[in-house]
């Protein structure tokens, strides 16, 4: 799959509250999405929950996922109505890949560059064929 494929955007959801990276291609899409907290976490867990502030807001990794018309082993779905794909689709997110890019992203420089390489990986790897 080449570059020329795929398209990405990153937006600001549910006011604020939510940043989502979405990288699109012909077999559906992938999201990063980091929520802000709605409390902090207690100190003894606190250590072990990748956070990051942007603008004054600490966030958290909320998922890691993705979207496609085509059913998968592990997805969810058919969703009826995916605000990603315009339609329905199957789709399924992982927790832990997210908190394991949110801490990779804050160790470095915090340039989106990152988050769109990860990304480009995970399509691959889960909707390109490479799972």
């Amino acid at each position: 799959m080449n570059a020329s494929s795929m398209y990405r955007r990153r937006d600001t959801i549910r006011d604020g509250r939510r940043l989502r990276w979405v990288m699109f291609g012909p077999l559906g899409a992938v999201e990063f999405t980091i929520a802000a907290l709605v409390q902090p976490y207690p100190d003894d867990v606190a250590d072990m929950v990748p956070t990051v502030v942007i603008g004054g807001v600490e966030f958290e990794a909320f998922h890691l996922g993705y979207h496609t018309r085509q059913p998968l082993p592990d997805a969810a779905g058919p969703i009826a109505d995916c605000d990603l794909i315009e339609g329905p689709c199957y789709a399924d997110s992982d927790g832990q890949s997210a908190e394991e890019l949110l801490r990779a992203w804050t160790a470095g420089d915090q340039a989106d560059e990152l988050i769109w390489e990860w990304l480009a990986e995970y399509y691959m790897a889960t909707l390109g064929g490479g799972r």
